[in-house]
């Protein structure tokens, strides 16, 4: 019972056990919240490249040498209805690399305009232009020049 009750031949090794317990589950939580913030950031990477892609498309598609426009910002019908016959012209003049993409009309005048391009799959950025649509000579209406941007590998 002596040596039970004497304190000087006890060794405490494992006082710093609890402590450094704590320590470890710090380390933990700041690397899980790094990796996160990591993650969210990449995240917003890609939006922010499927952004700039589509905005890229749209203001290509708007300018004065494009095979879709009159002048830049006037989009003429006949010639939109020839592209849509003939996407892969569209594909060769607007040259994205890795994305796919769609382009449409969206007016409240006009309900007859056809999508160039699949419907999207998966994650998606769409940016859309105020545009003129010119229907014949002399008859002008407005609407919107929408572009959607997505990967397909994603």
């Amino acid at each position: 019972m002596k040596f039970i009750g004497d304190r000087k031949g006890v060794a405490e090794e494992f006082t710093s056990l609890p402590a450094l317990i704590i320590v470890m589950i710090g380390f933990a939580l700041f690397f899980a919240m790094f990796a996160n913030v990591y993650m969210a950031h990449n995240e917003k990477l890609k939006t922010a490249e499927l952004a700039e892609a589509a905005h890229y498309i749209a203001l290509k598609l708007t300018n004065a040498e494009s095979p879709l426009t009159d002048a830049p910002l006037l989009i003429n019908k006949e010639k939109w209805e020839y592209m849509v016959k003939h996407e892969e012209n569209i594909r060769k003049y607007c040259k994205p690399s890795s994305y796919n993409y769609s382009i449409k009309i969206s007016s409240p005048f006009v309900s007859d305009f056809k999508m160039i391009g699949e419907k999207a799959k998966g994650d998606r950025m769409s940016v859309s232009m105020k545009v003129a649509i010119k229907l014949a000579e002399g008859d002008v209406k407005y609407g919107k020049l929408i572009v959607t941007v997505w990967r397909e590998n994603e």
